[in-house]
């Protein structure tokens, strides 16, 4: 379930990264020819990849992992060929030719769903016979494939009614200004408040979805209500959980609240289990809500989102002051689709990093800690140890078989027997947990710390004007560049950047190059009638410098220069009626003429 919710991620920063150009980089037909070349190259190696599966399995030679080591490795190639297509072929040009694609965030999740959903079909296609339930009940191929479509849309269903929702504020927002709600944090904020509200009141969409039916009045019903009342905890219904059929042996609770909590059961899981082995499933999933475990999961998700906001520029800033990744990104500089591609990597091994080994590590833990609450509630460990060694045999021999968030049956069931000997691990295991949560959010605050204190600091300013340093010299060397636009390219940036004494140095190579190039007079004249280094405050050069640039060229920027070139040598009037003559040619930023203005106007009155 958790796996699937990380592939759709993947498949979603993989398709929003990238933004087409304004033409497509083939025909549409050849696009849709080359699209559909690849998707049967992929068909025929899935059905390969299974045939090999069936031959291993007839000579005994794979082990109860071999079906989803086999789904994780074509998901992952399916992936890898839905980066294709978007970032190669390009689809995503003709796909943002439907109305709406491309302005809302729910159809481009959709357009990504439905992309990865083509191939997991394919695999689910060829797949269906390897899929072991109990009993070797196997459904049949259309069964499973809708089976698995019906179970992912329940797991999506969240991502797809926030962005929904999002979609209809930012709609709204076009028509009733609310400016918080308009800014970058604002827009954070309210998909948070609409995930939460979601994560409290959405579980009785979420049965719906996986078409869950209360459990029928009858002693597995008694049975688990009797035991929920003893105790005390309270839910809104137990349900069927018709995954797979109800074929697949498992559990869960879904829901904060207790009126909008629900208990899922698989009717397989009530006919192989004993009345104790229920209770000890069922205190397992209680453990889940008393140790706050949804809530916690839901903390973990905000966070990582938390940390891209807060972090990624900087992350990516600083992995392009690795060369051959500067290189890399430098090189392919002239196609959006390529930087757009190269900017995702990191960011997909990010995700992965933290859902594998973060997210991963303290879902393994809570799980150990919902055995352990079982462990305490019912008082031994047998009951649920029972239950474990069922679902394991019957699943197909899975008892070593770990996943990222899951520790193996075998490690669960020692670890219940060990602290059901020494109840101290119990203590143990809660210190550990407990400990890693402080350790990961005093982590968490200090990076937020750092994201927030290296936006707009000397540090990303030194990393930026150093890239874009970089930059300029690669153009230079790959193109036509002249040492005079250079100069002149790397003094503006310099100036821009506050690096006044290079700035200093390339401008007036630039003029001495090229002494009648605007640009360069114009931005040498600036730095000497504004710089508050006194070695750099040469107002009448300056002047001088300026009224040459406006000779040249007049535009507003350039007047601009001269009008504080005259009011920097104490010529106010002649600063006013430059800065004037500027209003006249009408300049996009026009409230910094007037306050340019104002400040002419008001100096000595």
């Amino acid at each position: 379930m958790y796996s699937q919710f990380i592939y759709f991620l993947v498949a979603l920063t993989l398709y929003s990264l990238e933004r087409p150009e304004k033409s497509p980089p083939y025909p549409g037909l050849i696009t849709a020819i080359l699209a559909l070349g690849l998707f049967f190259s992929f068909v025929f190696i899935t059905g390969y990849s299974f045939s090999v599966l069936k031959r291993r399995i007839r000579k005994g030679s794979v082990s109860a992992r071999a079906y989803q080591a086999l789904e994780f490795r074509l998901t992952t190639l399916a992936l890898g060929f839905i980066t294709i297509y978007v970032y190669v072929l390009g689809i995503k040009y003709y796909i943002d030719l439907i109305p709406l694609t491309e302005d809302f965030i729910t159809f481009s999740g959709a357009m990504a769903l439905l992309l990865l959903w083509i191939h997991q079909v394919v695999i689910w296609y060829f797949g269906y016979r390897f899929h072991q339930f109990p009993g070797d009940a196997v459904l049949d191929r259309k069964s499973f494939v809708r089976e698995n479509i019906s179970f992912n849309l329940g797991i999506l269903a969240p991502w797809f009614i926030i962005s929904f929702f999002v979609d209809l504020v930012q709609l709204l927002l076009k028509t009733v200004h609310i400016p918080f709600l308009s800014t970058d944090i604002g827009h954070l904020f309210m998909i948070f408040a609409l995930l939460i509200l979601f994560a409290c009141f959405g579980p009785s969409l979420i049965v719906r979805f996986w078409n869950c039916r209360p459990l029928p009045e009858g002693f597995h019903r008694q049975n688990i209500a009797d035991f929920c009342r003893e105790q005390d905890f309270q839910f809104r219904e137990i349900c069927l959980w018709p995954i797979f059929a109800g074929k697949v042996l498992t559990a869960g609770v879904i829901g904060f609240l207790r009126r909008w909590r629900y208990l899922l059961i698989t009717e397989s899981l009530l006919d192989v289990l004993s009345p104790e082995e229920i209770r000890g499933v069922v205190a397992h999933e209680m453990g889940h809500v008393r140790r706050h475990h949804l809530p916690l999961y839901l903390v973990l998700l905000i966070a990582y989102a938390v940390l891209i906001y807060l972090l990624w520029d900087a992350v990516f800033l600083f992995l392009l002051q690795i060369k051959p990744m500067a290189e890399l990104v430098m090189l392919a500089s002239q196609n959006p689709d390529v930087v757009a591609f190269v900017y995702s990597i990191p960011l997909l091994i990010l995700l992965i990093f933290y859902f594998r080994y973060v997210f991963g590590y303290f879902m393994r833990n809570c799980e150990r800690q919902a055995d352990l609450y079982a462990l305490e509630v019912i008082g031994r460990a047998q009951p649920l140890v029972s239950a474990l060694e069922k679902i394991a045999y019957l699943s197909g021999n899975t008892r070593d078989v770990p996943s990222w968030h899951h520790f193996s049956i075998r490690e669960r069931v020692e670890y219940l027997i060990k602290s059901e000997a020494d109840r101290s691990f119990i203590r143990r295991h809660d210190k550990k947990l407990y400990a890693s949560l402080l350790a990961f959010f005093i982590t968490f605050g200090l990076l937020c710390w750092g994201g927030i204190s290296f936006q707009g600091s000397s540090l990303e300013k030194r990393l930026r004007t150093r890239l874009e340093l970089t930059w300029l010299q690669s153009q230079r060397a790959r193109t036509s560049m002249d040492e005079a636009r250079f100069s002149l390219a790397a003094g503006s940036l310099m100036l821009e950047r506050g690096k006044i004494e290079l700035a200093a140095r390339f401008l007036e190579r630039a003029v001495e190059l090229d002494p009648y190039n605007a640009d360069a007079l114009n931005n040498l004249a600036w730095l000497y009638v504004t710089s508050k280094n006194k070695k750099f405050y040469h107002p009448r050069i300056g002047l001088k410098l300026a009224k040459k640039a406006a000779s040249i060229k007049q535009a507003p920027y350039i007047l601009d220069t001269l009008a504080e070139a005259y009011f920097a040598n104490g010529q106010r009037a002649k600063a006013i009626e430059t800065i004037k003559k500027a209003l006249k040619l009408r300049p996009e930023n026009r409230t910094y003429y007037l306050k340019q203005l104002k400040k002419f106007s008001n100096e000595g009155s």
